[in-house]
């Protein structure tokens, strides 16, 4: 990942984009697109308001670096990801659904603010007139644009704050935006590899900076831990889980991307509110394996660390969201969700919904997969499912959100 002005936006000769940064933009267009279908599914819905931020939107135009053909940046993509959900979601509904959105895009740099402008300007893109195009430092205008876009009425609103190394986004400003909206979703790329690199036993400025430093060791723990061999895995549990505490978010999804001009890994962070749109992300990560990864456990225990887990102890590759991690998930999840609900939940059971609040965030698996777990679950008697009107039921899959969960009566459990 180029450093901060890295990138020499040129119209006519635009920078080489990187393999990585071109997965981060198939993630966004995706995503956008599933999470339309999600959140249309009742025919009802005639209309979608929502709200776009490209915080630091770039230039809008790059190069491959395989064929050398002209790609279109972020704001572009995720333009079209918003018309080509619209078509996609008419093309089965009798009456047509209207996505009426609100693209913000921020840009610092004279040449990439100038270049942007004649990419949205020349381009056959949609949605010309709901376009606000602002130069400047976003961390200098976040709360101006917050303010304005609280004026919109609209509980949809979606940051992609892709930021060059760690230090453009302190967590303040994603903890202000998580409090100025109903329900906010934050895309963040944080250079993990970057800051681990830079802690100094003395010198905390890195992390005090973008409001971490009470969630990292410093002075003789931090030398002591850095003598470990795992030193860096526990590192990174310590800065998502800083991340995620900061931000007012409820559901959070941190997952790996390699860089292929380094050697250094970053994250891209989804922080949401609701833990639908949490399950949106895990679903794109799982139909699309290989792109991501994460070093934890399969079950319900994702960012406690483990040295089964840890691919410099056993010389496996990470969870790579593929079959194998599948099958892995399913059956991880048949011993620890039933294992929760005796030890921690007890014979009053916990309504479904109440679960996926309290731990959803400790599994890399969708709500469909930890449905099926409930299935081998209830195969083998280790729980019940009772529906809110007392109907016992026999399959997980027809459960719903305030069924509740119990422990079976007969324990079958083997600890």
């Amino acid at each position: 990942m180029p450093a901060k002005g890295g990138y020499k936006w040129d119209f006519d000769s635009p920078p080489e984009i990187e393999p990585h940064t071109l997965v981060k933009h198939e993630l966004l267009k995706d995503y956008l697109i599933q999470y339309f279908r999600a959140i249309t599914v009742q025919p009802q819905i005639e209309s979608v308001r929502i709200v776009l931020v490209d915080a630091f939107a770039g230039g809008g135009v790059y190069t491959r670096w395989d064929d050398k053909r002209r790609y279109e940046g972020s704001p572009l993509i995720m333009m079209r990801a918003v018309r080509q959900a619209e078509e996609e979601i008419n093309k089965s509904r009798k009456k047509p659904l209207k996505i009426k959105p609100k693209f913000y895009f921020i840009e610092e740099s004279d040449e990439g603010f100038r270049c942007l402008s004649r990419m949205l300007r020349e381009s056959d893109i949609p949605y010309q007139g709901d376009i606000s195009l602002r130069q400047g430092d976003f961390q200098q205008i976040y709360m101006s644009l917050i303010h304005e876009i609280a004026q919109l009425k609209t509980s949809k609103v979606l940051f992609i704050l892709d930021q060059y190394g760690y230090k453009n986004v302190p967590m303040t400003v994603i903890y202000n935006i998580f409090s100025a909206f109903p329900s906010p979703e934050v895309i963040l790329t944080f250079a993990v590899d970057s800051l681990i690199d830079y802690l100094s036993p003395n010198n905390q400025r890195a992390v005090e900076n973008i409001g971490l430093s009470k969630h990292i060791p410093s002075g003789d723990e931090l030398r002591t831990l850095k003598t470990a061999r795992d030193y860096r895995q526990i590192i990174q549990k310590k800065i998502i889980q800083g991340i995620y505490q900061e931000s007012g978010a409820s559901f959070y999804t941190p997952f790996l991307i390699g860089s292929t001009s380094s050697s250094r890994a970053y994250w891209l962070c989804h922080l949401a509110k609701h833990y639908r749109a949490r399950d949106v992300m895990m679903e794109h990560h799982w139909n699309n394996p290989g792109r991501f990864s994460h070093y934890g456990s399969p079950g319900m225990h994702m960012f406690s660390y483990d040295p089964k887990n840890d691919p410099l102890v056993t010389g496996q590759l990470a969870f790579e969201f593929d079959g194998a991690a599948q099958e892995v998930s399913l059956a991880q999840l048949a011993d620890d969700l039933p294992r929760h609900i005796y030890d921690d939940v007890g014979q009053n059971g916990i309504i479904f919904s109440e679960l996926l609040g309290k731990k959803f965030n400790d599994t890399p698996a969708t709500i469909a997969m930890i449905r099926d777990s409930f299935e081998l679950s209830l195969r083998d008697q280790d729980i019940q499912i009772i529906g809110k009107n007392g109907e016992m039921r026999r399959k997980a899959k027809a459960m719903k959100l305030d069924d509740i969960i119990l422990p079976h009566p007969q324990l079958r459990l083997k600890f």
